[in-house]
């Protein structure tokens, strides 16, 4: 058998065998690491191919899988693999639709026709051709000490750093000298921060706490709140704190797919207070979301996981959250309510339901440019509770 159909035959198993349960570069480093036989060439040739083919996306679903990886060759204009991979019965100077008339390229993007209006189609696939870098921001502490980037290091406007793919950074977020944050959603912040005086600001979706990191030298810490859903983010918010060198945050384990009526937040030295109706200045409702904006840096989700729930059922979840974190809003108090989704229904179309079921008023909405930027598309759109 030719090489070309040896590696066929490798790119078709590595594609079976890929479930969607782990995040694809993980998976192609163990399976790296179980065939020792291949070369450094092989696995630079597994990986570009692999990726090329999640980029197909849903379209993909309209060919068999050796189709596809044929469909790529044409694309790359790979003559050689496109004589050996068809047998010699296509060649690369003949054009996709001559091949595969039945191949429709529009329908790469799950759920492509709910894409909001604000991103043009041509440009979010474009940026899903792309390897885009690693982003962090230079956190305060770093700015007492001596602090030797990796090598490849670009810095940006605000603070912030960028680096080549899979740069790893542990060393000096462990040092609490950075925070590794998409430059998106550093920008996001950014907007966030042009609104906030004097008050209590709660962070309701703070994850592992990338805007609350952000937002701590902004707001003093007795007034800084944080919670999340998930006890384990929690814990991770509170060690990067702590490697900065914040004073720590209140923080609560909260489900805001509940009705709350009080939450109780404690913080070090064990201290608590407790949030009741009209208590908070400031929401920041990062809510859970398809995470369609971020596709571009793990196009494997173009092809698995997200297929479990439908832009329409995370937008009733987000209504849902944003009306119950609304209870502790202060009428005249700002709510920021943001995604990392390019569907509008989770967008534009769940800020117009707000303003008409919640009494809110639109302040401005954003999304964030992914494709000109190099960064996740995301959304914000900032909005003030009527008395």
């Amino acid at each position: 058998m030719s090489r070309d159909l040896i590696r066929l035959r490798i790119l078709k198993q590595l594609i079976a065998s890929y479930t969607g349960n782990q995040p694809l570069n993980l998976f192609l480093q163990e399976q790296f690491r179980l065939n020792k036989s291949w070369g450094s060439s092989d696995r630079r040739f597994y990986r570009e191919w692999v990726y090329a083919y999640m980029r197909l996306g849903t379209a993909a679903d309209q060919l068999t899988l050796q189709d596809a990886l044929l469909l790529l060759a044409i694309k790359k204009n790979e003559a050689s693999l496109v004589e050996a991979w068809s047998e010699g019965t296509v060649t690369a100077e003949q054009s996709i639709s001559e091949v595969f008339p039945e191949y429709k390229e529009q329908n790469w993007f799950p759920y492509h026709h709910l894409v909001s209006e604000h991103i043009p189609m041509e440009a979010l696939q474009a940026h899903h051709q792309h390897v885009l870098p690693v982003y962090a921001r230079i956190l305060p502490k770093a700015e007492k000490g001596t602090m030797n980037l990796p090598e490849g290091a670009q810095l940006l406007p605000d603070g912030a750093l960028s680096f080549p793919s899979a740069t790893d950074l542990s060393l000096w977020v462990k040092q609490g000298f950075l925070q590794i944050q998409d430059l998106g959603s550093q920008s996001i912040c950014r907007h966030i921060a042009q609104h906030i005086a004097e008050g209590l600001f709660w962070d309701a979706c703070a994850g592992a706490g990338g805007k609350s990191l952000y937002f701590a030298p902004l707001v003093q810490p007795h007034q800084l709140f944080c919670s999340d859903l998930r006890p384990g983010s929690l814990n991770n918010l509170l060690e990067r704190f702590e490697q900065a060198g914040f004073q720590q945050p209140f923080y609560a384990v909260v489900d805001l797919e509940q009705e709350q009526v009080s939450l109780e937040f404690s913080q070090a030295h064990e201290s608590k207070v407790v949030l009741s109706e009209h208590m908070v200045d400031y929401v920041a409702l990062d809510v859970p979301c398809s995470g369609s904006g971020t596709w571009g840096r793990s196009p494997e989700m173009l092809r698995t996981q997200f297929h479990k729930s439908a832009p329409e059922d995370y937008a009733r979840k987000q209504r849902t959250i944003v009306s119950n974190a609304l209870h502790f809003l202060k009428p005249g108090g700002l709510l920021f309510y943001s995604t990392c989704s390019v569907y509008r229904c989770e967008n534009e179309e769940n800020t117009t339901f707000f303003q008409e079921s919640f009494n809110l008023t639109l302040k401005e909405f954003t999304y964030i440019d992914g494709y000109h930027n190099r960064c996740d598309y995301l959304y914000l759109a900032v909005l003030q509770k009527q008395s």
